[in-house]
């Protein structure tokens, strides 16, 4: 691991550890975000047992692999010993523990582990029932499915109001995938931050030595990279039998088909279950306009390489294994300006609370865009501080005009619900760069922000972790 990349989640870990009291931590997030290497790296130094569940294993031959993992990690050599259920296999590890010390028992990619031993959840309801009141254990919970990880500990559910800490891992910000590109130029970084997002596992992917063109011809542009079929994989991660139909959905939303009747008419069929079921796994983000009323949602890609994949990999499938990487990238290169502005876009709605904050605005009710259909107006940044104060932004990637940007953003703004003459409005620019004659539109009160601003952020503190 980078270091200093997760250092506010690892402080974090260590506070609960160094705490004296037991503790019950469910750490979660998206797939490819860094928690398996942010867990073993806490783990490096401290006492405990680092256990990554498998998928479709029985709950015997994963009771023994714990076992032997344990015995191992604890410096035993092999496990002579078994156990007949999950309740045992806890308990018995948790016997090893030192007297006096800190003992760590981490359980990654948990729900597997529950969906191939339904008793599971019961069991470890038991154990910590059992050890709650020792200050030696120190329990975690890791998955990428976290709906089903927020299902077991809501209602009725077995472990409902057991843990003690939460811990949420996002990705990366575009300061922190600096760190990944160190002789990248701020627009390289940032088209780097647009195919990657902030996500470690598809950050190590590209190579730093070499341009962003590059890395597009080496890992998108080959069928034999892993790029190629990673909408696949995390759908079969996630136990979806309906492959194709959830495929055509992403690829749909990649090719900028956002609301759900433009999804369905692409597949001549209802999909509203499968949209709110990728929703559900975190793969589509439904969103709805800031200011708007009885508006339509729209959904969008959460993931960067599926955004990039699905909008220009169908395309070229039938290219990849008979033209140069090259020659694909000049059929894909007249496309990549637009989908790059709407990178960018996507971009600064993801660093908005921190450049919000760094700026001193303390109070905001929702951010995000605007738009309505039937007046053809797109407003690229909203946010709402209060009733009557607002803040508008427009999003512009590559050379354009400020003053172009700004005539556009004008006219979009008035058409805005809030657009009143009450309202006190403040006006954005999101430039890749400050070009000269964004001087003067920050000489009328404009306020001008480019890559190099968000590179120059502060890290924002972890929010307060509730329990229950």
């Amino acid at each position: 691991m980078l270091t200093g990349l997760r250092s506010a989640e690892s402080a974090r870990l260590a506070e609960y550890c160094d705490d004296e009291e037991a503790h019950f931590v469910v750490v979660y997030g998206r797939r490819r975000v860094g928690k398996s290497v942010l867990l073993t790296q806490f783990l490096k130094d401290r006492p405990g047992v680092y256990f990554e569940a498998s998928q479709n294993a029985t709950p015997a031959d994963e009771i023994r692999r714990f076992l032997a993992d344990a015995f191992r990690q604890l410096g035993l050599g092999e496990a002579h010993v078994t156990a007949d259920d999950w309740l045992a296999a806890f308990s018995l590890v948790f016997k090893l523990a030192r007297p006096g010390r800190r003992f760590v028992l981490c359980i990654d990619e948990f729900p597997w582990l529950a969906e191939e031993s339904p008793d599971a959840l019961s069991l470890l309801k038991q154990f910590w029932d059992r050890n709650q009141n020792d200050p030696r254990l120190m329990l975690v919970l890791c998955g990428s499915n976290t709906s089903a990880l927020k299902r077991y500990f809501a209602g009725s559910a077995p472990v409902m109001g057991r843990r003690t800490r939460n811990l949420e891992i996002t990705p990366l910000s575009l300061r922190g995938v600096r760190a990944f590109f160190p002789d990248y130029g701020h627009d390289e970084l940032a088209l780097a931050y647009f195919l990657c997002g902030g996500y470690p596992g598809y950050l190590r992917q590209l190579d730093a030595t070499v341009s962003v063109r590059r890395n597009i011809e080496r890992t998108f542009l080959r069928d034999d990279h892993v790029f190629a079929r990673e909408a696949d994989f995390l759908l079969r991660e996630e136990q979806i039998t309906d492959i194709p139909v959830y495929l055509h959905i992403l690829r749909s939303v990649a090719a900028g088909r956002h609301r759900l009747g433009e999804i369905e008419a692409a597949a001549e069929t209802q999909r509203a279950h499968a949209v709110q079921q990728l929703v559900s796994l975190g793969l589509l983000e439904k969103r709805l306009p800031v200011g708007g009323k009885a508006a339509r949602p729209k959904y969008f890609l959460t993931n960067p390489v599926l955004c990039f994949g699905l909008r220009f990999g169908p395309a070229l499938q039938s290219f990849l294994r008979l033209l140069p990487a090259a020659e694909l990238y000049a059929r894909i290169q007249p496309h990549l300006d637009a989908y790059w502005g709407m990178r960018w876009e996507e971009c600064v709605l993801c660093h908005l609370p921190e450049l919000l904050a760094a700026e001193g605005t303390t109070e905001v009710r929702v951010h995000g865009s605007y738009w309505d259909d039937s007046h053809k107006v797109q407003v690229d940044v909203v946010v709402q501080e209060s009733k009557t104060r607002w803040q508008f932004g427009e999003c512009k990637w590559g050379a354009a005009s400020p003053t172009d940007a700004l005539a556009q953003l004008r006219e979009s703004v008035s058409k805005h619900p809030a657009a009143q003459p009450s309202a006190t409005q403040r006006l954005r620019l999101f430039l890749s760069a400050k070009p000269k004659a964004a001087n003067a539109a920050q000489a009328a009160g404009i306020t001008v922000t480019t890559v190099k601003d968000l590179l120059a952020l502060p890290a924002m503190s972890l929010p307060p972790q509730a329990s229950g």
